[in-house]
């Protein structure tokens, strides 16, 4: 028995012993769902209480731990447990239990009897009775309405959607709102059972409303809700009949004053007045009535429907009553009105409306009238924002022609025109533009403006009429070069072709790239041929395309010869990829140039598994536009690995590609290859510790980081410190990779220096993103690189398995990798000793010449850039950030004090940082 008792002593939610108990982290139970942490607790709770007898657990949770006792029941599915549960429900008083266990215990019940019972008692709790009630009435209509007609007192009837759309029994309605009150159904509720009344019993419903609008607080409880309450009834009640609906709506607005509602609430209601007679008496009476500017433009919009002449008459007199300054509710009735002669009057007697030149213009172009608005364009002295305003709103095929040849006279931008024209009117009227161009003796910018504007629409539908435009754009006397403009912002394959079998003149400059785009491989084999014969001039642009389409042909050596003979070098591979065999790379290479659209659109003729895509954060102050390209995924283990880097990069330099401060290069390194959470913890100490180093050497010689890395890889130190010691993330506490790696995610912003925001991502990129590099397309850069970001985490890797090893284990190495990576942590070093020591303690000797050449020149350029110094300096770390209190030795394999647990810690243990100086090279 007292073992019992201690093990039930133990079953607290609260405490930690209760999860040590089942075997459960609270971590872990914080990924789980509230029906999977349930099914766990069950399986393991009854497992464990198992060998002493379910009754005689109850017993003794009952009797000592009623705490406990309750926790079990709400926990337990057994059927020999309700008749313990229907006790507590009945006596909560006898029990240490809250309202919200009892709601849980409520839902267990299947006996609808029972459940009667409790909700008809009036000394029950409210609070239960509520959920015996709604429990009822969401699982047996029948019950419900025999046990709501025995509820006596208010209670709180929750009736889920589903129930709703079931209810079909008017006795059922008629229950549930003559008691609305004392069910508490709120009006949404109520006013639903009422539409759904309503289809049932027309007649019968029309006299309950009746009653409703007589003695509106029988239902609606709060005096100045009744407007809402109203307006919610009218929107249920339309959707079952309108007619009655509108005829609701003034029964309301005539009571308004009675009823106590704000006047400014009419002009709500005012959407489903459509009684004329109504609509005439509100609109005499406007200023008594307190309509607003919204409600008066409703109602003479819908008289005007029936007589536009009656709505310009009361039109006439609301204004008559205005003050002149109010202008906005004078042009209201006005345009109401949606009378054109009314609108001329008003604009022929300008003064006696006092409308200025603005208003005037305004209601020129709502006449809809292309004649009068022609003329009064002609006659009128209107300013040139004004007129393109009319040109707008009448969107009129001959309002646009008469402005565009009588541009000069009206001083109007002819091209703009042309625009509008384009871009407003219906495409059919384009097209008709377009067709009758040289007929109305339009000029050819006209033709290119509603030509480009049909092909961007893409639409398959005016592929036919664009074909033909093309094909005989001779006859209508399109420049090629207008036409070569078109087709090379839309590189429609079927369009160009077209335009390529038509043109029978020698093959300008600037359409040879269209050639590219061609079905038909010979014509990249044409521009090759065209090149370099020297028929078409080799300018920067034609050896674009020329590299493009050598690019192409699939034989090494066969294009080798021809960049060669383009005077095209390929960069010399210099370096190796160099990291473990089962690390995977992804590389984002971004740059600019004039062939990044090309690029983009014909990357499947040059690259099979590679992606090439717009990046609108890329491009230069001219213009000039960018493109992103993208590896697959690479390994370690491809031999191939290097090749494929500089294939991609050599074909973006022998593009005219080029790198500013808008490009980054970026590189994604799979976080599958660590093993342990511990490797990355000691990244994010070395990281944090020597962040201002990297940013150094991730560029090569001769570069400092580009400007913009504080809105696109910006330094997470100070960020990092921040979140920990304001207890956002516990990194002190961390049992799994899945831990850590959600914390890190947590941290992460994507556009920090190093990006952890894709570890949670185990299906599409679960990887460790580097930002701080500059853009480049020299594919000797990128590998360093890659081998820079690799090896750091494979060190990171390997000082994990260090310290797994037994004391008497590590070997001198060992001990020498622990002392130097503990050094650059926690040591007080001079940047350029940081450096140093992280370069060899990194890199394998072969490529550590490369950083140490790459700090040596870029720290001292970083010295005369103010800028880009100052930035880093305030968000990285100068020395190391504070550690935990050095209690163990730093060797010693238990009670270790390692990885991110020193980023909490708020003091350095002086003496045993001193012990490790003068260590930077003793490895």
């Amino acid at each position: 028995m007292e073992e019992l008792e201690e093990l039930l002593a133990k079953i607290d939610p609260g405490e930690d012993e209760f999860y040590n108990l089942i075997n459960i982290s609270e971590k872990e139970s914080d990924k789980m769902s509230h029906d999977e942490f349930s099914a766990a607790l069950n399986e393991r709770i009854f497992k464990i209480l198992s060998p002493y007898g379910w009754e005689n657990v109850k017993q003794v949770a009952k009797s000592k731990f009623p705490e406990t006792y309750i926790f079990l029941l709400n926990l337990s599915d057994r059927e020999e447990d309700i008749d313990d549960i229907k006790e507590i429900i009945l006596h909560p008083e006898n029990f240490e239990v809250d309202k919200f266990d009892i709601r849980d215990f409520v839902e267990k019940i299947s006996d609808l009897e029972f459940l009667a019972e409790v909700a008809t008692n009036s000394s029950t709790d409210v609070f239960i009775r509520n959920e015996a009630i709604s429990r009822i009435v969401n699982t047996d209509l029948d019950k419900a309405k025999d046990t709501l007609k025995n509820v006596q007192d208010v209670c709180a009837v929750s009736i889920q959607p589903a129930t709703f759309e079931k209810i079909d029994d008017e006795e059922f309605f008629r229950l549930l709102l003559d008691n609305s009150k004392k069910f508490t159904l709120g009006t949404d509720n109520e006013n639903i059972l009422l539409s759904k009344l309503y289809k049932k019993n027309p007649e019968d419903t029309k006299e309950y409303i009746k009653e409703i609008l007589e003695k509106p607080t029988k239902h609606c409880v709060v005096k100045y809700k009744i407007g809402s309450y109203f307006l919610n009834l009218l929107s249920n009640i339309q959707k079952v009949d309108k007619e009655y609906s509108y005829a609701l709506a003034t029964q309301m607005i005539d009571k308004f004053k009675e009823y106590g509602i704000k006047n400014e609430k009419i002009s709500e209601f005012a959407d489903y007045v459509h009684d004329t007679e109504k609509i005439r008496e509100y609109l005499g009476n406007y200023k008594e009535m307190g309509l607003d500017a919204y409600a008066i433009q409703e109602l003479l919009k819908k008289l005007s429907e029936v007589d536009k002449s009656e709505a310009v008459s009361y039109a006439k007199k609301i204004i008559s009553t205005i003050d002149k300054e109010n202008v906005g509710l004078k042009m209201t009735c006005i345009v109401s009105t949606q009378d054109s002669d009314f609108m001329k009057e008003c604009i022929e007697n300008s003064e006696k409306y006092n409308l200025n030149l603005d208003q005037q213009c305004t209601l020129i172009a709502r006449t809809q009238d292309p004649d009068y608005i022609i003329n009064k364009i002609s006659t009128i002295k209107v300013k040139e924002n004004s007129l393109y305003s009319i040109l707008l709103a009448a969107n009129n095929e001959n309002v646009y022609l008469h402005c565009i040849r009588n541009a000069d006279a009206l001083d109007l931008n002819v091209y703009r025109m042309y625009k509008m024209m384009a871009d407003s009117l219906p495409v059919a009227c384009v097209i008709k533009q377009l067709k009758g161009a040289e007929r109305n003796k339009m000029g050819n910018t006209f033709k290119e403006v509603l030509l480009e504007k049909i092909v961007s629409l893409k639409n398959p539908d005016f592929d036919s009429f664009i074909l033909k435009y093309i094909k005989n754009y001779k006859s209508h006397q399109l420049h090629e070069n207008s036409l070569i403009d078109i087709l090379s912002e839309y590189t429609n394959q079927e369009f160009i072709d077209a335009y390529l079998d038509a043109k029978d003149t020698p093959v300008k400059e600037k359409e040879l790239k269209l050639f590219l785009y061609s079905a038909d491989a010979n014509r990249r084999k044409q521009v090759l041929e065209l090149v370099l014969s020297g028929k078409v001039p080799l300018t920067e642009e034609t050896k674009k395309a020329a590299v493009f389409a050598a690019y192409t042909i699939k034989d090494a050596k066969k294009r080798k010869d021809i960049l060669k003979s383009l005077k095209v070098e390929n960069s010399e591979l210099k370096s190796k990829v160099d990291i473990p065999d089962d690390m995977t790379v992804g590389i984002e290479i971004e740059s600019i140039g004039s062939f990044s659209k090309e690029i983009q659109n014909l990357k499947t003729l040059i690259f099979t598994e590679w992606e090439a895509k717009k990046d609108g954060s890329l491009g230069n102050d001219e213009g000039i536009p960018g493109v992103e390209v993208t590896s697959p995924i690479l390994r370690g283990d491809d031999p191939e690995i290097n090749n494929k880097i500089a294939y991609v990069s050599n074909f973006l330099t022998n593009e005219g590609q080029t790198t500013n401060n808008s490009c980054g290069g970026h590189i994604h390194i799979g976080a599958d290859y660590f093993k342990d959470y511990e490797s990355y913890q000691n990244l994010v100490d070395l990281w944090i510790n020597c962040e201002k180093v990297l940013y150094i050497i991730s560029n090569q010689v001769g570069e400092v980081p580009r400007e913009n890395i504080s809105d696109y890889a910006k330094p997470i130190s100070k960020p990092f410190e921040k979140v920990v010691e304001g207890g956002f993330v516990d990194f002190a506490n961390i049992e799994s990779l899945r831990d850590i790696e959600g914390q890190l995610n947590f941290v992460s912003k994507r556009c920090y220096g190093i990006n952890f925001s894709n570890l949670s991502n185990y299906v599409d990129k679960h990887t460790i993103e580097f930002r701080i590099p500059n853009g480049t397309v020299n594919p000797n850069t990128w590998i360093e690189n890659i081998n820079l970001f690799g090896n750091l985490l494979k060190k990171c890797q390997t000082i994990t398995e260090i310290r797994k090893k037994d004391k008497d284990q590590l070997t001198h190495e060992d001990k020498t990798q622990l002392k130097v990576y503990n050094a650059l942590v926690f040591g007080d070093l001079t940047m350029d000793d940081r450096a140093e020591l992280l370069i060899d303690f990194v890199l394998p000797e072969s490529q550590q010449k490369t950083f140490h050449d790459r700090y040596f020149v870029n720290s001292k350029l970083l010295n005369m850039q103010e800028g880009i110094k100052s930035f880093l300096s305030n968000e990285t770390f100068a020395k190391p950030i504070d550690v935990a209190d050095l209690k163990q030795k730093l060797f010693e394999k238990e009670g270790r004090v390692t990885g991110l647990e020193y980023a909490v810690c708020t003091s350095i243990l002086a003496h045993e940082l001193q012990s490790m100086k003068g260590m930077n090279h003793e490895y």
